[in-house]
């Protein structure tokens, strides 16, 4: 499962253009796509406005005030204090496992990238590989 970010938008912040266009993420989602098709799995992708930074993954309360400099979580209604990073993962699995963000319920719109029916890479019949189907 990945984000859909716009880098663009992200690189505004002089602070963080720098890792954003250095560290390719088109290239990485670009990859990730292909190899999904190449292999027949699902790629999930979480919409651009989701917020899984600002959602409190146990409650589901949106705080808009976290700034990208804060690395923990508090959440003021329920007083969950976790990791940003681990909040935004957890917001991102409780999406695709249950299709909801949080207890809460809010419910997230997922695009799926699949692999067309009956594509098989040429020299890849019959292959058993280690990928996740």
């Amino acid at each position: 499962m990945v984000e859909d970010l716009a880098a663009s938008n992200m690189a505004s912040n002089h602070s963080l253009a720098g890792a954003i266009y250095g560290g390719a993420p088109y290239e990485m989602r670009r990859q990730l796509e292909y190899k999904t098709k190449w292999y027949g799995s699902r790629l999930i992708v979480a919409p651009r406005n989701y917020p899984s930074t600002k959602m409190c993954s146990r409650c589901g309360a949106i705080d808009n005030d976290i700034s990208l400099g804060e690395r923990t979580y508090y959440c003021a209604a329920c007083s969950l204090v976790i990791d940003r990073d681990l909040n935004a993962a957890t917001n991102l699995a409780n999406c695709y496992y249950y299709g909801t963000a949080s207890s809460a319920g809010r419910a997230c719109q997922m695009q799926e990238v699949t692999s067309p029916q009956g594509l098989v890479p040429a020299g890849e019949a019959g292959r058993v590989s280690g990928a996740v189907r």
